[in-house]
């Protein structure tokens, strides 16, 4: 019952039974009739004064209390008292779901800023390693501490290392803060991707070549027209290529197979290393993740690297998605539409 429904009940009962009574007991005294009457009405005001306040004021009256608790940080989950009058039980289902918005939204606050403390923390930890070494191997020529030419070729190499991996840090850094918009900053030009890929893998050879790995490439002879930024494709490619090699042991294998299927580019990169734990599996792609081997890497990334390609891949219509091979290894496999319009419409040769 409303709000409005009680007051009218209460009114006309307070009216009409005292009357009712006074007439109903014509045959008793004056003073019986009235004393009859005055009790009916003091009764009846005390039992809607009851309901009033169990009702309306005791739930309004603990709401306030929540309200004031939650206005100094303390969300709480007591059970508010329960009412019967419509208008207080919307107030009371009302504010429960605030509260509970509330508590969700506290809960999300508190998730982010410890996922941001631990960036934080991961990103310090990954420049202090590469600093700690470059400044050490700056203080070694500079104070002679490498005497001859070949000590101080070997301390400049390890210099000009360190640099190139402070650079991948803060490329990793930059392309993590661009992937929210990367859909709307893209920029979309027909490329051939067989090209592309094999353009990608020759610039991997000589890193594969140090390492003694096999790096094979296997692309179709007909081309594979797409529509996408070839820069963020690139940076997707590398970033696979890069951690195959990571895990792939000296003398290993790292094969790219290239083919065209159902209007789409597939693209499997496999490799004979361990193959991804599969407890990692499900985490592979979330950003700053690296799995059981975190901080170990002493030229290793943020761990940003399969989620920016696995980012690029899905704003240009495709995915990346990963697995372990039954012979042995992990198998990296990307798809992306193909536009048989590009070369539908290039100009033909005359």
């Amino acid at each position: 019952m409303s709000l409005r429904g009680y007051m009218a009940v209460g009114m006309l009962s307070a009216v009409l039974l005292p009357w009712i009574a006074y007439f109903a007991l014509a045959p008793a005294g004056e003073i019986v009739r009235l004393a009859v009457a005055a009790s009916l009405v003091v009764g009846l005001l005390g039992f809607v004064a009851a309901q009033i306040g169990r009702h309306v004021i005791r739930p309004l009256a603990a709401m306030g209390q929540e309200a004031y608790a939650i206005a100094t940080g303390d969300i709480g989950d007591s059970v508010l008292p329960p009412s019967n009058v419509h208008e207080v039980a919307t107030v009371r289902a009302a504010f429960n779901g605030m509260r509970q918005g509330l508590a969700e939204a506290f809960g999300r606050q508190a998730e982010l800023e410890a996922e941001r403390r631990f960036i934080l923390n991961a990103v310090a930890h990954d420049f202090t390693t590469p600093l700690f070494v470059l400044r050490g191997h700056l203080e070694g020529l500079s104070t002679g501490l490498a005497a001859s030419p070949e000590q101080r070729v070997a301390y400049l190499a390890v210099c000009q290392r360190k640099v190139q991996h402070l650079h991948r840090l803060v490329a990793d850094l930059r392309a993590s803060t661009q992937l929210e918009s990367l859909a709307d900053t893209l920029v979309r030009d027909p490329i051939d991707f067989r090209v592309l890929v094999r353009q990608v893998a020759q610039a991997f050879e000589p890193a594969a070549e140090d390492y003694q790995i096999c790096l094979t490439t296997d692309v179709p002879d007909a081309p594979c027209p797409i529509l996408g930024d070839k820069d963020w494709l690139e940076r997707g490619l590398s970033n696979i290529i890069s951690n195959a090699l990571r895990h792939t042991p000296v003398t290993g294998a790292i094969s790219l197979a290239l083919a065209k299927d159902n209007g789409r580019a597939i693209l499997h990169i496999d490799d004979t290393g361990d193959g991804i734990d599969p407890n990692a599996m499900p985490h592979i792609f979330k950003p700053f993740y690296r799995g059981n081997a975190a901080r170990t890497s002493g030229d290793g990334g943020l761990g940003m690297g399969l989620a920016i390609a696995q980012r690029v891949f899905q704003v240009h219509g495709g995915d990346l998605e990963a697995c372990n091979r039954a012979s042995g290894g992990a198998r990296f496999t990307l798809w992306i539409p193909l536009h048989s319009s590009i070369l539908e419409n290039a100009p033909r040769p005359s």
